[in-house]
């Protein structure tokens, strides 16, 4: 059974009608283009996992497979999600299903004064009693915001070493 059957209002998404979950987010000097580049490799390292398809096979995730190539355009798959706005280099929205929630992670990349802020917005609702304990068990003992953290991390490094100039990138690390 799908849960999110009826197409959103023109101009607005699904995710629109979640509730909040939580933010987090980050400030670095890369710009945005970068951090928008570090994006597909930093989503492929955390959903295009066998831990990831394997969690998503538990729950029952609609989306199970990874788009090849994933090219982060609306209609492409990660394990969990598809993309369903996709606004370069400004805004990512990616919404999943699964048996005990509908759910949708949101990324804002904004730049400013050589500064790009990146936030991260989850918004799902927990139906019934099943979905409220899963609430319980992923919400509730902080495993989701320190999974969005990690991939906040993720992201950060990503985009900041690609700042870096290639003679710096590759010396990192050497003595």
């Amino acid at each position: 059974m799908r849960m999110l059957e009826d197409p959103p209002a023109p101009g607005a998404t699904r995710a629109d009608a979640l509730p909040l979950v939580d933010r987090h987010g980050f400030r670095t000097a890369a710009d945005a283009e970068k951090v928008w580049a570090a994006l597909a490799p930093t989503l492929l390292a955390s959903f295009g996992t066998r831990r990831a398809r394997w969690f998503a096979r538990v729950v029952g995730c609609s989306e199970r497979k990874v788009s090849r190539p994933f090219l982060m355009r609306p209609g492409d798959r990660v394990t969990g999600f598809r993309i369903v706005t996709a606004e370069r280099p400004a805004e990512l929205v990616l919404e999943g299903e699964h048996r005990f929630a509908r759910y949708a992670l949101i990324f804002r990349i904004a730049h400013r004064d050589g500064i790009t802020t990146v936030g991260a917005e989850t918004r799902a609702a927990f139906p019934n009693s099943p979905g409220r304990a899963y609430h319980g068990l992923v919400v509730g003992s902080g495993a989701h915001a320190r999974t969005v953290r990690r991939i906040l991390r993720g992201l950060r490094q990503r985009a900041e070493l690609a700042r870096q100039p290639a003679s710096r990138r590759r010396s990192r690390g050497r003595s």
